[in-house]
């Protein structure tokens, strides 16, 4: 009998460097599934119509469907958030399942990677990334292809900033009287395809300690450009301050505008924003949602919105 041995890289080469003991608070992780291969035949009918479901976190996202193949390839990223790196996260799952029109889906398998790795890489530097393939198992067995070679999926992770680098510095404590806040919608950027004839027109309401404010309309198009500035009175920032909202609406000529979703900052961070010192400003992009769930664009990434602060 002839055989042969191979090594294969494991998840230890996933591995970024060590992490700061120093980082802590809110980070974002954007998750990127690349691909599957040696799928097995889950059909009668064809071969098997893939798609995957992430889980991390708390928050469960999901790939589009690749129908009737043995392999897939998505390239479709996620993002997810993270409140306190300091304080560790659970484990990474991907669940792989066969799309079946009629009845439910069939589940293929899944992989993951553990809670300790992914403390790890939520801790490492922003910006940093890396690439692992794993394999797939159910029921703690190995999935084989149709083409008798177990069944992998690839995936990417890459560490972004959050919110946290967004907090101006700790405000001074005697902070109070009245304050004015410049809210500056930017941009929002990976847009959905809102109309039936053209793309979308959006434009933004900016909701904040009771006034409205709205930009203008950027008409058929899945991007745009604003940087339109509104002022918004405090009259005691020692008191705390309410949450600031931003809707984004696609205009339609004839009958309502069409909620695409809506973005914001909580009180708790508001309230600290508008007692930092006078002059202090930040930018942050945030993720549009809508009834819970991400908005996902045309180019199959997270609708954002791009907004300014200053004091």
């Amino acid at each position: 009998v002839t055989l042969k041995c191979k090594v294969l890289a494991g998840e230890s080469l996933f591995y970024p460097p060590e992490p700061s003991e120093e980082a802590k608070g809110g980070r974002r992780l954007e998750v990127t599934i690349v691909s599957t291969r040696h799928l097995p035949k889950m059909d009668t009918i064809g071969s098997c119509d893939p798609f995957c479901v992430v889980e991390f976190e708390g928050q469960e996202e999901q790939t589009s469907v690749v129908k009737n193949s043995y392999s897939a390839d998505w390239q479709e990223s996620f993002s997810f958030g993270v409140r306190d790196v300091g304080q560790g996260v659970g484990g990474l799952r991907v669940r792989l399942l066969d799309w079946d029109r009629v009845g439910s889906n069939d589940e293929i398998g899944e992989a993951g990677l553990e809670g300790e790795l992914m403390s790890r890489i939520v801790r490492a530097d922003v910006g940093w990334e890396g690439e692992c393939t794993l394999e797939v198992s159910r029921e703690g067995k190995a999935v084989v292809g149709q083409d008798k070679k177990r069944t992998v999926v690839t995936l990417k992770c890459k560490v972004l900033a959050g919110e946290s680098l967004f907090y101006p510095p700790e405000p001074s404590e005697e902070a109070k009287g009245g304050r004015r806040l410049e809210v500056t919608i930017v941009s929002t950027r990976h847009l959905p395809k809102m109309d039936t004839i053209g793309s979308c027109d959006p434009f933004c309401v900016v909701e904040f300690e009771g006034q409205e404010e709205q930009t203008s309309v950027v008409k058929n198009s899945y991007s745009a450009d604003w940087q339109e500035s509104f002022s918004f009175g405090v009259r005691d920032v020692g008191q705390g301050v309410g949450g600031l909202r931003v809707r984004l609406l696609d205009w339609d000529r004839v009958g309502s505008n069409d909620e695409i979703g809506e973005a914001g900052l909580e009180g708790e961070l508001m309230s600290r924003i508008v007692r930092a010192d006078v002059g202090w400003e930040g930018e942050c992009t945030l993720e549009v949602s809508r009834e819970g769930k991400a908005v996902v664009g045309q180019d199959k990434k997270r609708t954002v919105v791009t907004l300014k602060c200053k004091v």
